[in-house]
């Protein structure tokens, strides 16, 4: 039996890539209905990637229950399993007073809980940034999840780290997972990672002061992820892969690619290449001396992750919609002298080689930085798809047995 589900604020289809990968048995846990979202380049992406699965470029604010339904290919009586997606929010400044939930820039949130009544799903996961959970004393969560009790669900909510899933990067973002009444599913939690969190400055310490030899990696590192990918320098790209695989990460991210793609470097200027030449793996525009720091003369510093190169044995930050400029965060090739490439991005996020991105290089940028890492929304994928297996199974077994006895009657 599969499961089935909706994936509304899609983007280029991050956590529907989990959830198509997810496996219960060896078997594909989840079959996809439909994918919405508003960009078009996002749709024209995952359909060339996956071009058997139905994706409705139009606004949800537009939509009806009945119009997913429709465009769905679902049947009048049919009752969908899942509906996921990540509705975009930026009314969390501190600096406003009135309710977040009612603020303008969250209204879309409010979309996908209207669609959510619509469609009746069994299970629902929303994905979101982290303060989504805490801002205002964590009285917007309470108001989501008040919501989602008043039509019938019981919800859990976490802040999760992409890292201790697999994913080699630091990415931290809020889950909201949500069961029907009717499912009998009252108590449940969020997986656990397979690596611990990570610990930074004093945690590293002993009691002596001296740095603990306990775990020095507990994640995949930046060279672990991407290593194997062919070096170049500022405005060359590469269509080929020039060595081996050399880990497991390298070897499940290669696996269905033939050639290489996405794997260009941005083109930067001869003085800029000699200024960031200063900088050394895993240091930053910070580490610099006074005089040959780049924001020597500026009133406003730049902050601490600004032109910062990546470390082989370190671990990436949250891959953010500009990781083409170096100047927006730790965004430049621990080895070579360029910002990180679109492909090599994408490797951070847990997508596979063999899925391509399309658009302007500015476009793929977007596209793979807005994306939900589909390592870990494969995980909360098997995790909570088996609950929801495990349920219907039981259901269909009781309702086998209650038909046999009446025919024995």
């Amino acid at each position: 039996m599969q499961l089935t589900f909706i994936d509304l604020f899609a983007g280029v289809g991050g956590m529907s890539e989990g959830f198509l990968q997810a496996r219960h048995g060896g078997i594909p846990l989840f079959r996809p209905l439909l994918l919405v979202d508003v960009d078009e380049i996002a749709a024209y992406t995952f359909q060339r990637n996956r071009p058997r699965v139905r994706y409705l470029v139009q606004d949800v604010r537009s939509l009806t229950g009945k119009d997913l339904r429709r465009a769905a290919g679902m049947s009048g009586g049919e009752t969908l399993d899942a509906l996921i997606g990540g509705p975009p929010c930026q009314g969390f400044s501190a600096l406003r007073h009135n309710s977040p939930l009612d603020d303008p820039r969250n209204a879309l949130l409010k979309e996908f809980l209207r669609l959510a009544r619509d469609l009746e799903p069994r299970f629902i996961l929303i994905e979101n940034v982290k303060n989504l959970l805490h801002y205002d004393g964590g009285r917007f969560r309470d108001k989501v999840v008040a919501a989602l009790e008043k039509m019938g669900y019981r919800s859990e909510a976490e802040t999760l780290n992409a890292h201790q899933y697999g994913v080699p990067q630091i990415r931290e973002r809020a889950f909201i997972a949500a069961f029907r009444s009717d499912t009998k599913i009252r108590e449940f939690h969020f997986p656990k990672g397979k690596f611990p969190p990570l610990k930074f400055a004093k945690a590293l310490m002993d009691d002596d002061g001296e740095p603990t030899p306990e775990i020095l990696t507990p994640y995949i590192s930046v060279e672990e992820a991407i290593g194997d990918l062919p070096p170049l320098q500022a405005g060359q790209a590469a269509q080929f892969y020039t060595m081996e695989p050399f880990t497991d990460y390298q070897y499940a991210r290669r696996r269905g690619a033939a050639l290489l793609h996405n794997h260009e470097a941005r083109n930067h200027s001869a003085d800029f290449l000699r200024k960031i030449a200063r900088i050394s793996p895993g240091a930053s525009n910070q580490d610099l001396d006074g005089r040959r720091r780049f924001d020597r003369a500026r009133l406003i510093k730049y902050f601490s992750q600004a032109y910062g190169r990546l470390h082989p044995n370190g671990i990436a930050y949250t891959i953010t919609t500009h990781f083409l400029n170096p100047g927006s965060g730790r965004f430049m090739h621990y080895r070579d002298l360029r910002s990180i490439t679109v492909r090599e991005a994408a490797r951070f996020q847990g997508f596979d080689d063999d899925f391509v991105f399309y658009g302007r290089v500015e476009q793929q940028q977007e596209l793979v930085g807005n994306a939900v890492p589909p390592i870990l929304a494969r995980v909360l994928a098997e995790h909570f798809g088996e609950m929801l297996l495990e349920k219907e199974e039981a259901s269909t077994l009781w309702r086998t047995r209650s038909l046999g006895k009446s025919a024995a009657k």
